[in-house]
């Protein structure tokens, strides 16, 4: 309810049986606008009122349909001419006309030409010539020559030139030549007759497929007498000639070299022997094909003093290999297992025969000393085959004792037998292993007689020989 709001009195007519009224009060002050009711329908239009005053004009409105066209009015008179209007495009081109007669040119001539027309000289003949296409070069073919200068090129008296064979030639030749030309007569002159000359020529005919180097000696004139030093053939060989004996082909520290003084030659591949600059704290080597002597070697060639040794060599004919070691033998890894070593491995002695024990009994007797023997700490294979036979008179039955020695140090004593017979009767051969150290050793083999017997120990003088060999 509404602030101040009093409600109306009892209608008295509506609420009989009330009391009766008395006089109408003054009227209360007037209560506040209360809130708008909701809008009534429209009512009825009243009519139009007078026409105001005519307002401002409002803006452009937009613009309506075009309509139909009217009626075409009469032509006016003929305007004034316009001004001309601007070129139209070229048109085709018309046929060739018929030409006139030629004429002579004249004038300056310009372009890769300098001078005047009729006669320019070409401009670049002074200077460098760019050609855009393909250059060739046909030389002059002279009759009766075999081949021409196509090119010749270069600033100085020695000139470098490109030659080939002219068609009445039979050889398909292309030459790079320095100091060398074919242009008087077709016979080579030479630029410089002091000077050396070289060539290089390619071939392919059915003379010859290859590559060559050539080479001719100062003052040579013409024609001159040139050497073949390096040829490549079409098999893909290469081949280095020279003279009687020349270092053909240089390494950096060793050089391969032929020498053809011989029946066969010798082909030798150096190392830091005859190279440009050779090492002077170094030693050389050298392995020697000898086709003369039918050999392969090993050189070595020692600094300071040029020593030369020859450590290793092989004979063709019969496959012997010769070592020479420093030290005298034949090491381990040189020999398979067991294997006996010869040289200074193994020595040995061929028994007098003329020993006999004669009538010395009950002692040990010298048979013979081997020569001393250098070992290198592997076992030592002692063997007699010393041919001694018993020899008696009687039928007693003596004993026979051998034994071995190294430096005076029994090895093997006591190998023991008796010989019972009137006449000659071969004695045992005894054989014995012994186990040195490395060193240098003398062996020695000796005989024993027992007294009483009326015998001795002789030698037959066959066969015979006592020796000693390290093995393993």
């Amino acid at each position: 309810m509404a602030a101040g709001y009093a409600p109306p009195l009892p209608d008295r007519r509506r609420y009989p049986g009330g009391g009766g009224g008395g006089a109408t009060g003054p009227p209360g002050p007037t209560g506040p606008t209360g809130a708008t009711g909701p809008a009534g329908p429209q009512g009825n239009p009243g009519p139009t009122g007078a026409q105001g005053t005519t307002g401002a004009q409002g803006p452009q409105g937009v613009k309506g349909d075009t309509g139909n066209p009217g009626a075409t009015g009469t032509q006016g008179p003929p305007g004034s001419t316009g001004a001309t209007g601007p070129q139209g495009p070229q048109g085709d081109p018309g046929p060739q006309g018929v030409p006139g007669p030629g004429g002579v040119p004249g004038g300056p001539a310009s372009g890769d030409l300098t001078g005047t027309y009729p006669a320019p000289v070409v401009l670049k003949a002074a200077g460098d010539f760019d050609v855009a296409s393909k250059l060739r070069v046909v030389g002059p073919s002279i009759t009766g020559k075999s081949s021409s200068d196509c090119v010749t090129f270069g600033p100085r008296a020695v000139k470098g030139r490109l030659n080939s064979n002219a068609p009445a030639g039979a050889v398909d030749a292309v030459r790079l030549t320095l100091n060398r030309g074919l242009t008087v007569g077709g016979d080579p002159v030479a630029d410089d007759a002091a000077r050396s000359s070289w060539e290089l020529v390619v071939r392919d005919d059915l003379v010859s497929d290859d590559f060559r180097v050539l080479y001719s000696a100062p003052g040579a004139g013409n024609w001159p007498t040139q050497t073949e030093l390096f040829k490549v053939t079409a098999a893909g060989n290469a081949v280095i000639l020279a003279n009687a004996y020349a270092r053909n082909f240089y390494l950096t520290k060793g050089a391969l070299s032929q020498s053809t003084a011989g029946a066969g030659g010798v082909v030798d591949l150096d190392f830091n022997i005859s190279t440009p600059t050779p090492d002077p704290a170094k030693n050389g080597w050298l392995v020697r094909g000898n086709l003369d002597n039918d050999l392969f070697e090993v050189w070595r060639y020692a600094r300071p003093g040029a020593a030369w040794s020859n450590p290793i060599s092989i004979a063709g004919p019969t496959g012997k290999t010769t070592l020479t070691l420093a030290d005298g033998i034949v090491q381990r890894a040189m020999l398979a297992g067991g294997a006996a070593a010869n040289g200074p491995g193994a020595v040995s002695k061929v028994v007098s025969g003329t020993f006999n024990s004669g009538a010395v009994y009950n002692t040990w007797i010298l048979v013979d000393t081997l020569p001393n023997i250098t070992t290198r700490g592997g076992p030592v294979l002692l063997m007699a085959n010393h041919s001694l036979v018993h020899v008696s008179l009687t039928t007693n039955s003596p004993r026979y004792s051998f034994r071995w020695r190294r430096n005076a140090v029994d090895i093997l004593t006591d190998l023991s037998t008796r010989a019972s017979a009137a006449a000659a009767v071969p004695l045992p051969w005894p054989t014995c292993l012994d186990t040195p150290a490395a060193g240098t050793w003398t062996y020695t083999f000796w005989v024993y007689v027992e007294a009483g017997a009326n015998s001795s120990a002789q030698a037959s003088g066959f066969n015979s020989l006592l020796q000693a060999v390290e093995i393993g």
